[in-house]
């Protein structure tokens, strides 16, 4: 004799935390007991609810894996009752199975699924083991769904930390050469800031790393506050930041650097042990449609020697870079070239 051989593929890729559950929705005791007594055999946790009501208040505590819909509940006909359970915010996306007491009906699964079933079975003994098979397919679909929804949200995560600076919670420098990359491809005006916070390795010689970290945090978040809800702030590494002034032309872009340095002269760091004022320095460079930067990376560069400008003509200070078309072919990029 042959061997008895089981096809069911159920696993799944994570466990989950306890049995599934099943709510059963059913107006007749004797349908309710045995989807009851079939669902505890497959060690499922089960509850019954008597009327469309009472689903909807299960649906919306208990976050049920798997509905079971008899065919007629509380004298509606449950491709009526379809519809609204569909348009519940718990229900949504809980797969739906129809119930039938009777032999299958020709058309029946058909108009299930129209009216938004997804799958339609019948407890008729012949049919019973269908019906489990049925039900395992739902859950199982059910726990993949969890687990690809589980695995993008961790990969999501992942690429968040990933384009965040660990010790200030800005934009690390990836995300922020993303942003330019974008703000170039668009071909629409728009500025790239490099803010240097001056003389800081003085900072973290006199006062120790701790204020150091402090003073870049510190500056982070004015940089993020001070700026327009569609701009761009970040970290690029050490002691320099850079921001993505979106929709504005080179006086504009100025404007706003010398409003942020006033912000970051504000600070006053003697509470936590450092000095009582820093100051920055910002190279900015305007992309202009009509003058426009062969790369990306060209704009970056000429935003950086401006900021070098500004650390040799005194720090604390705004500089505007040239445009493309006056920048030299030949100037190499100095970015972190003795700035501080």
């Amino acid at each position: 004799m042959a061997a008895a051989y089981s096809c069911d593929n159920s696993d799944i890729p994570y466990p989950d935390s306890g049995p599934q559950r099943v709510l059963i929705c059913s107006g007749s005791e004797e349908v309710a007991r045995l989807l009851v007594e079939l669902c505890k055999t497959e060690r499922l946790d089960v509850r019954v609810a008597k009327e469309p009501d009472t689903l909807l208040r299960h649906a919306a505590t208990w976050e049920p894996d798997l509905v079971l819909l008899d065919e007629v509940v509380d004298g509606v006909s449950s491709l009526e009752l379809c519809g609204e359970i569909r348009a519940s915010e718990g229900l949504t996306h809980t797969p739906l199975m129809l119930v039938s007491r009777g032999a299958p009906i020709p058309g029946l699964t058909a108009a299930g699924l129209l009216a938004g079933a997804d799958d339609c079975a019948s407890i008729e003994r012949p049919w019973l083991a269908e019906l489990r098979a049925r039900i395992h397919v739902q859950l199982r679909n059910r726990r993949y769904r969890h687990a690809m929804v589980r695995l993008r949200n961790e990969r999501n995560q992942l690429r968040s930390r990933a384009s965040k600076d660990s010790l200030t919670g800005a934009l690390g420098r990836r995300a922020l050469e993303e942003a330019v990359q974008a703000e170039y491809k668009a071909a629409r005006p728009f500025a790239v800031l490099f803010v240097d916070i001056d003389h800081f390795k003085r900072v973290n010689d006199t006062y120790g790393h701790q204020v150091g970290d402090v003073v870049l945090r510190e500056v982070a978040i004015t940089l993020q506050e001070g700026r327009r809800g569609t701009d761009v702030c970040g970290r690029y590494g050490g002691e320099e930041f850079v921001m993505v002034l979106r929709q504005v032309n080179a006086q504009q872009a100025v404007s706003a650097a010398e409003r942020h340095r006033e912000r970051v002269r504000s600070l006053n760091f003697e509470e936590d042990a450092g000095p009582a004022r820093v100051t920055v320095s910002i190279g900015v460079a305007a992309f202009d449609p009509n003058d426009p930067d062969d790369t990306a990376h060209s704009l970056l560069r000429r935003a950086d020697l401006a900021l070098y400008q500004a650390k040799n003509t005194g720090r604390d200070r705004v500089v505007l870079a040239a445009s493309f078309a006056d920048t030299e072919p030949s100037s190499a990029r100095t970015m972190h070239r003795g700035k501080s």
